[in-house]
């Protein structure tokens, strides 16, 4: 037997999650941990109470020995996005002074520098698609190739037929507040309370979808008050802190058009959709094709597709980006050769004629299509 921290013991669970069932694991430490604590369990304190004749269990590391199937090709380069795995410790959001402890595990993240052994990394935070930090001197063979962890999240039918639901009467979910922020909000009782934003993966959405008040059109965030632990769906005009910006949408009630409200229904979509980050653009547009391959997660595979016009999608199209980890980047409506319409990543899509090991085509080329793209579109 022997004495096993905290730390190491999320390590190897994160370590065995990508083996068993190739997804990533995440742990979670309140703000305001103090870095020189942690290795907690036990902490510096309270080091003299352990009983040191006790070893300290040491636990395989999967980096050391990455799966032959998971590893990164040489032709992985500078944009290319990698998981990195993080030993544990503060890190230091980029452009911002702020730290904090991030767990040990496997993070998202994007070449930046391509030193052909070594890279340099823009590492992704698991919680807030906004903030990233830098690591410098990654051995490439300590990296696991993107292809190889599933990113999605196995999104209920209930949730994308919520948001659906939700555009319908000009309502939508805002993404950009991370979970755990604290807020000060006005309850129903018009008393000003602290709350807590809520993971929307974890929200009872069909408990709450139904008390929503008719006139709270626009942007909602999931929450539970403190006081007495209820969850809500709030609109964010109720939130005094943080200061989030609203924009004004008319009453779903005042509009007896049937083509004035659907157009109204795609907007609030797209308003949601835009809120995490992401960016809606065409395959076709981007690749200069439409012959495509799109790879699908579920399955590990790649499979023929089509490019859609992004301006003729349907909300429910809209709603399934929500399934697709980790927030961010550009997204692009697909037709996959079984008739499966799929809002996906643009890096899950590739020319059919590109070459398919470890899902890499070539970067540069990619690279220029994006910014010929967005130059046509300024």
């Amino acid at each position: 037997g022997g004495r096993v921290p905290l730390s190491t013991l999320i390590e190897y669970i994160a370590d065995r999650t990508v083996i068993a069932m190739q997804d990533q694991y995440t742990a979670y430490v309140s703000e305001g941990v103090d870095c020189d604590a942690c290795d907690w369990l036990p902490r510096r304190q309270e080091q003299q109470r352990v009983d040191t004749t006790t070893p300290t269990l040491v636990l395989p590391k999967l980096e050391l020995d990455i799966p032959r199937r998971a590893r990164v090709s040489s032709q992985i380069t500078v944009g290319d996005y990698v998981f990195y795995k993080h030993p544990g410790g503060c890190v230091e959001w980029v452009g911002s002074n702020n730290n904090r402890y991030m767990t040990p595990g496997w993070y998202f993240a994007s070449i930046e520098v391509d030193r052909d052994e070594l890279v340099d990394l823009k590492v992704q935070c698991t919680f807030d698609f906004r903030l990233h930090w830098m690591v410098e001197g990654v051995p490439r063979k300590q990296l696991i190739n993107m292809f190889y962890l599933d990113q999605t999240w196995m999104m209920p039918r209930k949730f994308a037929r919520t948001q659906v639901s939700l555009a319908k009467q000009f309502k939508y979910l805002d993404y950009s507040l991370a979970a755990n922020t604290t807020l000060q909000a006005v309850d129903a009782d018009g008393q000003t309370r602290q709350a807590l934003v809520v993971d929307w993966r974890d929200f009872h959405w069909l408990e709450c979808i139904h008390n929503l008040e008719s006139e709270d059109v626009g942007a909602h965030v999931p929450i539970r008050w403190a006081h007495n632990q209820a969850l809500e769906l709030l609109a964010t005009r109720k939130i005094r802190r943080p200061i989030v910006a609203s924009e004004p949408f008319p009453q779903f009630n005042s509009i007896d058009n049937r083509n004035e409200r659907a157009k109204w229904t795609r907007t609030v979509m797209l308003r949601s959709f835009n809120s995490s980050g992401k960016i809606l653009c065409n395959a076709q547009s981007v690749l200069n094709t439409d012959d495509l391959r799109a790879f699908w997660p579920d399955e590990g595979r790649w499979y023929r597709a089509s490019p859609l016009n992004p301006d003729t999608i349907s909300p429910e199209i809209l709603a399934t980006h929500s399934q697709f980890r980790p927030e961010g980047g550009m997204y692009c409506p697909v037709l996959y050769e079984d008739g499966e319409e799929a809002l996906v990543p643009l890096v899950y899509i590739r020319k059919r004629n590109a070459e398919d090991s470890q899902g890499s085509t070539t970067r540069s080329n990619r690279a220029q299509s994006i910014l010929s793209y967005f130059l046509q579109t300024r």
